[in-house]
């Protein structure tokens, strides 16, 4: 991470001043016809992880404010999406096994 707690417990006011945060996740229970890619695009956020309980992707934003979708992430190289999916897969077979 390149701003640890940089951000704390800050207002939406000082994120306009400060350096956006690394990295947005976003987990989606209910679908939005809110583009919140271009929101996270503006604030220039250069990496966002979706996941929508089906699919899990980590978006890399270009120099032109795209998202790309990409198979590891740039906080954790070494953790790819088909990682992180079968730890979530691992987490919901324990939940129903507890």
């Amino acid at each position: 991470m390149r701003t640890p707690g940089a951000l704390g417990a800050k207002s939406a006011s000082t994120l306009m001043v400060d350096s956006p945060p690394d990295l947005v996740v976003e987990v989606e229970i209910i679908r939005s016809s809110l583009n919140k890619l271009a929101i996270d695009a503006a604030f220039g956020i250069p990496e966002v992880r979706r996941f929508d309980d089906e699919f899990l992707e980590f978006l890399h934003r270009q120099n032109d404010g795209r998202y790309l979708a990409r198979d590891m992430n740039r906080s954790f190289p070494v953790l790819g999406t088909a990682d992180v999916a079968e730890f979530l897969d691992q987490a919901e077979s324990m939940d129903k096994t507890a």
